[in-house]
């Protein structure tokens, strides 16, 4: 069932007011900004398909700013120029992360941020590279969900 695409539009809007949510507006503004796409193409559009542009886009909003996050934020400590606030939470968010993998990935994940390879931390550790390979994805992905 086609829905009229300017009530879908005037219904995303009413949703973009209501949220607070920084990673859900973002997608709703990227999914108006579809809609508006498609209506200017004069293609039809379900409410469906509406609801679809939203979720993916929150989705990719989320993971846009996950890596934006896990990019600007030197896992090593380095705090250059910075003020005492800034490096408090700097070492509050490590601690969390610490927490969140567990020491020994944790330690993995610094070390390699450190210009460890894996071949050199396997040969230090005594375990194999594809273990590490393993413990330090998991780890990666507990950061990005926290930094999300």
């Amino acid at each position: 069932m086609d829905a009229d695409p300017w009530v879908e539009y005037a219904r995303l809007q009413s949703m973009l007011k209501g949220t607070t949510d920084a990673y859900k507006a973002a997608g709703i503004e990227a999914a108006m900004t579809d809609l508006l796409d498609s209506i200017a193409k004069r293609r039809t559009i379900d409410a469906r398909q509406v609801k679809n542009l939203v979720v993916n886009r929150i989705g990719k909003e989320r993971r846009r700013r996950a890596i934006v996050y896990a990019h600007s934020h030197d896992i090593a400590g380095e705090h250059e120029g910075r003020g005492v606030a800034d490096a408090a939470e700097s070492r509050i968010m490590l601690q969390r992360y610490a927490k969140a993998c567990g020491p020994r990935d944790f330690h993995l994940l610094v070390r390699q941020a450190q210009g460890n390879t894996l071949a050199e931390i396997s040969a230090e550790t005594g375990s194999p590279i594809t273990t590490l390979k393993a413990r330090a994805h998991r780890a990666r992905k507990k950061v990005l969900a926290l930094a999300a």
